[in-house]
Formats: C-alpha cells, structure tokens, sequence
C-alpha cells in the first residue's frame, strides 16, 4: 500500500463526515409577541416572496434563453415561500428546464429550488431520430467516447468521460434537443491508474481559492478520487460553483457535497470582518 493511501485513510477514520451538528437554528419568535406583531410578520414575508419571484422571473427574461410566453400566455410560474422557489409550467427543452433551475438558483433569496416544470413535446417523435441528434450533438463537441440510447423520449447517456466537467457538457449538450423529456447518465469518469488523494485534495483546495469562494467552516476529504466537502454558503449559485470547479479537476471520479446555505451567517461574517479590519 502507499504510503498516500495510508495517510487517507487515516484521515477519513476521524471524526464523523459531515460534523454531526451542522443544522443552523434561526432564531424563532419571543414569546409574549402578540397576534399584530405576528401578522404584520407574515404580511412583510409575503411582500419579500413576492419581490423574489419578481426578481427571478426578470432575471429569466433578461437571460433569454427560457421562454415565458408573452400576454395571457404565461408559460411559468414562480412561488416563493419560506426562501423555497418552486418553478412550475411549460418549456420546450430539457436544457430550458436546466436554465431556469440555475438562473433561480442565483436570485438572492432564495435557498432552495424545487424544479416542477415540465418539457412539453409536440405530435410523435421517434427515438430514433433524437438519438441521432444527440449523438451528432456529442460528436460535434468532441465527446466520440459518449454514446446515448433513447427511450420513449428519455436520452441515456453512456460510455466514458475524461473528466466529471465533460460528464455535465454531454448532458448539457444532449439536453439542447428539442423533443426529449429527459436526459440521464451512465457516465464513467475515466481517471489515470493512481492518483494521490492528498494531492487531488490541495487541487480541490487551491481551485477554490483561486476563484474567492468563500466556504465558513470548510472540511474537505479525498478517498479513491472522490470528494467529500462540507461548509456553509452564501447562496445556491455557490453550491454550483463548487460542484464545477472540482469538476474540472483530472482525477476526480466523484463528487459528495455537504453544503449548506444560510444568507444571515455570511451577513454576519462580513460583519465582523469589517469590523476587525477597521473598513
């Protein structure tokens, strides 16, 4: 065994990963409030889900590429309640579908994202036919080791990846065309012979501080190529981040996030940064 492989181990037989207690407690309500105080509470949430769904559907339509129909025809809907956005309706690819989770994802606000919309799919379309665009599709991007099977609408992807970052291309790519309901993964990330999880770990760890993500009480471990990350973040655009910088890591097979979002937490961080560094 290498010596590596015994350090790594010797790591993850540790303490508990994740942290046992990760949960953050908000603070509830004092007791003693009265009914007044608690309904102008509710009214003001109800403003503040309002303007973040406001929020997200101008960001959709800045963006362009979902489309949310024009006068009565309104394609989506956008509900807001506790910093939970459930995205509901109609769109024409599997790909739009993707945007909108991940533009929604980026409105500050919101911490959790429940996606139930729809690809909506116009008269017979034979599988055949879209296993060839997608197929055609993949080759286009370089992907020759990626192949696809499709059935009854739903694209199948696999063979072998490079990398986990081409996994999320393929699917992206694959996702473009217009008539599947879905796309799955069969991916494997083929990963050189060793890889030295120690190492893998310091890329994990330089990746993200070259690109100023800030992650509160990080804890990263490697095992047989795959990561395991823990912390707290600002915002679901963050989780994404992480998950596609590691990504780009050769030697990455996999990837277990435990991450959590809390908007309040940071606020206070800056806080108290600002106040230790006198800005």
């Amino acid at each position: 065994m290498e010596p590596s492989e015994d350090r790594a181990k010797d790591e993850l037989a540790q303490e508990p990963f994740p942290p046992t207690d990760t949960t953050l407690r908000e603070p509830g309500p004092r007791a003693g409030l009265d009914d007044r105080r608690l309904g102008d509470r509710e009214v003001g949430s109800s403003l503040r889900d309002q303007e973040i769904a406001g929020n997200a559907l101008f960001a959709l339509a800045e963006d362009g590429r979902v489309d949310l129909g024009d006068g009565l025809d309104h394609r989506m809907t956008i509900k807001i309640e506790g910093r939970i956005a459930t995205l509901s309706g109609v769109v024409d690819t599997v790909e739009q579908r993707m945007a909108a989770e991940e533009l929604v994802e980026s409105i500050p606000g919101v911490e959790l994202v429940q996606n139930a919309l729809t690809v909506s799919v116009d008269g017979y379309l034979d599988d055949g036919d879209l296993d060839r665009q997608v197929r055609e599709r993949l080759d286009a991007l370089g992907l020759a080791s990626v192949g696809s099977r499709v059935s009854h609408g739903v694209a199948r992807l696999v063979g072998t990846v490079g990398r986990l970052a081409d996994e999320e291309r393929a699917v992206r790519v694959a996702a473009g065309v217009r008539g599947l309901r879905d796309v799955l993964s069969n991916l494997k990330v083929k990963t050189p012979e060793y890889t030295d999880d120690l190492d893998l770990k310091s890329l994990v760890g330089q990746a993200l501080a070259l690109n100023d993500l800030v992650i509160l009480d990080r804890q990263i471990r490697v095992s047989n190529g795959i990561v395991e990350i823990a912390g707290r973040v600002k915002s679901l655009a963050d989780c994404r981040r992480i998950r596609r910088l590691i990504g780009e890591i050769n030697g990455i097979r996999g990837i277990k996030p435990h991450i959590q979002v809390n908007r309040t937490l940071f606020r206070d961080f800056h806080a108290r940064t600002h106040l230790s560094t006198g800005r």
